[in-house]
């Protein structure tokens, strides 16, 4: 179907589009004058998009009056936009500035309120004609192609990930078997010599206490007992976080190392106080929470200049991962944990650690939620990388903890790592 016309006659706009509703057409409806062309996109009958001159700027206005979306977030929106060539929505999508649904009702809204200004014209001409009309083209309900390529370059990346070293998962089997020999683990251990020299150093540093030093791993486990061995262990096979610096976040390895062993005893230090019977699994995963930024910081790298504007603009680190790379390094954290068979209850408290109350094991992931925030509090004094932090107050009121005895637990935990440091450091 195809229907001409001008606002010099009376009702004939309203005519069509009433006749366009009744017998349900999808199409094109095209409104012109001396200055501009506006189209409105029709849907089974149904108004469904406004395109214009200003129709962008018009549903950024909309957003923000509405409380949808920042002006800082708008910028970065529009920017991308640009960019990539696509429309504002689109890029909103790709952004995670917003959620679809709330999306679809403003776009809706303003197409709803476009066409009620059009009614008004005193002059111009319009013309309707059928024509496809793809709803995804206008809403949005995915990221588009290059966000998703993104997507898929980093869950690609957490699939090429080397297993946790092949030493560590031999060492652990053995330390779960009671009736395995000392000597066989040794053996074990020493086969990584890297590991190894990890593993002594953290044994005779001031942390433990021991009054003699332990020059070999057999003497160490004779000494320590195979559960504060099996901490050591822990510690050194994230060893692997210290192997490059992570030049999109910001930090060096070393740094980054340090950072997990302060959230991994920290970790067990809070756990010890609020709930003993978790303090092993809180101090593994405590040691592992992090482990999603070995895969992102590559990322993170290619978007630097705009991930260093956010991080300036005060936003949390998981939010501005996110919106640039479509993950945040807990989500890819426990994609990582999965890889490696940590425990269900355990990966979840990793993917929910910044966020605990979005999990069955809450106390868990409150524990390391606590834990990494006081170690970012305290990375000023430890020579650690710090971010914003934003501690999740459910969280501490779960744990029962009070102000003092969170300032208490801090002071232990700096004077756990600063013990530990001396050692390895010297």
């Amino acid at each position: 179907m195809q229907i001409e016309g001008n606002f010099s006659k009376p009702g004939s706009l309203p005519h069509l589009i009433d006749t366009l509703s009744q017998t349900k057409r999808t199409g094109v409806l095209r409104f012109s004058d001396n200055s501009q062309t506006v189209i409105i996109f029709f849907k089974d009958g149904q108004a469904v998009y406004a395109s214009g001159p200003k129709s962008q700027a018009r549903l950024g206005l909309l957003l923000k009056k509405r409380g949808l979306i920042s002006e800082d977030n708008l910028r970065m929106a529009v920017t991308h936009a640009r960019q990539k060539k696509v429309i504002l929505g689109q890029a909103l999508v790709d952004k995670h500035l917003i959620e679809p649904k709330d999306l679809h009702t403003e776009i809706k809204a303003l197409t709803d309120r476009t066409l009620e200004e059009l009614l008004h014209w005193r002059s111009g001409s319009f013309a309707y004609e059928d024509a496809p009309v793809s709803l995804e083209s206008f809403y949005p309900a995915k990221q588009s192609v290059d966000a998703n390529r993104m997507k898929k370059r980093i869950a690609n990346s957490v699939r090429v990930l080397p297993p946790m070293p092949s030493v560590i998962q031999k060492a652990q089997k053995v330390m779960a078997d009671p009736n395995s020999s000392l000597r066989r683990l040794g053996e074990i251990l020493e086969k990584d010599q890297g590991i190894a020299a990890r593993i002594l150093r953290l044994v005779n540093s001031p942390y433990y206490g021991l009054t003699c030093k332990v020059a070999s791993i057999e003497r160490a486990i004779v000494v320590l007992g195979r559960k504060t061995l099996s901490e050591i262990i822990s510690m050194a096979s994230m060893s692997v976080f210290a192997n490059r610096d992570y030049m999109g976040y910001g930090f060096t390895g070393e740094e980054m190392w340090w950072h997990t062993i302060a959230v991994g005893m920290g970790a067990k230090i809070i756990a010890e106080k609020v709930s003993p019977g978790l303090a092993e699994d809180a101090f593994a995963a405590g040691l592992i929470h992090d482990a999603g930024k070995l895969v992102l910081d590559k990322f993170i790298l290619e978007e630097k200049a705009e991930f260093d504007r956010m991080i300036a603009n005060k936003k949390l680190l998981c939010e501005v991962e996110k919106e640039l790379l479509g993950w945040n390094h807990a989500e890819i954290a426990s994609q990582i944990c999965s890889s490696w068979k940590v425990p269900d209850h355990m990966t979840e408290a990793v993917m929910h650690h910044h966020k605990p109350g979005n999990t069955e094991h809450k106390t868990l992931a409150s524990i390391v939620h606590l834990a990494d925030a006081m170690a970012h509090v305290c990375a000023a004094d430890l020579g650690m990388p710090a971010n914003s932090y934003k501690i999740d107050r459910n969280a501490v009121q779960l744990l029962g903890l009070e102000t003092l005895e969170m300032n208490h637990i801090m002071n232990n935990i700096q004077e756990a790592v600063e013990k530990a440091r001396e050692t390895i450091q010297a």
